[in-house]
C-alpha cells in the first residue's frame, strides 16, 4: 500500500512542477502582450501549492506537528507572490 503513496506523491509532484511553469508562462504571456486570460495566472501557484501539499503528504513524511500546517500557506503565498511579480504590468511614466 505504501507503493501506492509514493506513486501519487511522484504524480502529484511532476503536476505540481507543470502547474508552477505554466503559471509563470502565463505570468509572462500577460506581461507581454497584455492578454488576460480566463484562469489568472496567481491561481496557478495556488493549484501548484495544493499539488506540492498533497504530494508530500503522501510521503508520509516525519515532520514535526507545525511541519505540514507551514508547507501550504508558506508555498501558496510563495508561488502566488512570484507570479504575481512576473505578470504584473509595469507601470506607465
Amino acid at each position: 500500500m505504501q507503493e501506492y503513496g509514493l506513486y501519487w506523491s511522484i504524480v502529484c509532484l511532476i503536476l505540481a512542477v507543470y502547474v508552477l511553469v505554466k503559471g509563470v508562462t502565463a505570468a509572462i504571456r500577460r506581461r507581454q502582450l497584455g492578454s488576460d486570460s480566463l484562469i489568472p495566472p496567481p491561481a496557478y501557484g495556488i493549484a501548484a501549492s495544493m499539488l506540492l501539499t498533497f504530494g508530500l503528504g503522501f510521503l508520509k513524511l516525519e515532520l514535526p506537528w507545525w511541519g505540514y500546517r507551514a508547507v501550504f500557506p508558506g508555498t501558496a503565498f510563495l508561488f502566488f507572490g512570484i507570479i504575481y511579480m512576473i505578470g504584473r504590468r509595469p507601470l506607465s511614466t
